[in-house]
């Protein structure tokens, strides 16, 4: 939703609405942190809400700007590739997929430890680009990682029987 703060944090209060609701409805532990995804996303479009106040005043503080920039990007490329194998392996039953995706879960942690260093080795920059907030940052659209990245965070929904 990086298209405006307005954008950022109406999607941040309907998707937290959204996550509450789901994590009440959770009838088991192990469903629990599938149902918090929404809630979680929440977080994630609110520190971007919180990001483009930051880059659209015009002194915009560095150090707010770094860390509200590192902060999204935590979530977009550390915290998803890990957290998605495993909130979904939790509710999968099958033998033959619990199989698969306790590899891709490994994918996963493997995949995010990677993304985690080469965001404390390159910190990312964010800046208004066309009217959506651009991040400095690795993996490009060519990367290496994005096939693994996509795999870990839309695959393993895919091949859930749930």
């Amino acid at each position: 939703m990086c298209f405006s703060a307005t954008a950022s944090f109406s999607v941040a209060a309907v998707t937290a609405v959204i996550g509450i609701a789901a994590a009440r409805q959770a009838s088991h532990p192990r469903e629990i942190l599938l149902a918090v995804t929404p809630f979680l996303f929440a977080l994630q479009q609110m520190i971007e809400g919180f990001l483009w106040l930051e880059l659209l005043s015009g002194d915009g503080n560095a150090a707010r700007i770094t860390a509200l920039s590192f902060s999204f990007q935590i979530f977009a490329n550390v915290i998803w590739p890990a957290y998605t194998p495993v909130a979904v392996f939790l509710i999968e039953t099958g033998p033959g997929r619990r199989r698969i995706l306790l590899g891709l879960v490994a994918v996963g942690l493997l995949l995010s430890l990677n993304m985690f260093l080469s965001l404390l080795n390159e910190p990312t920059l964010a800046v208004i680009n066309h009217h959506s907030i651009d991040y400095t940052v690795e993996p490009t659209s060519l990367s290496w990682q994005m096939f693994p990245y996509l795999l870990c965070t839309c695959g393993t929904q895919l091949l859930s029987s749930h």
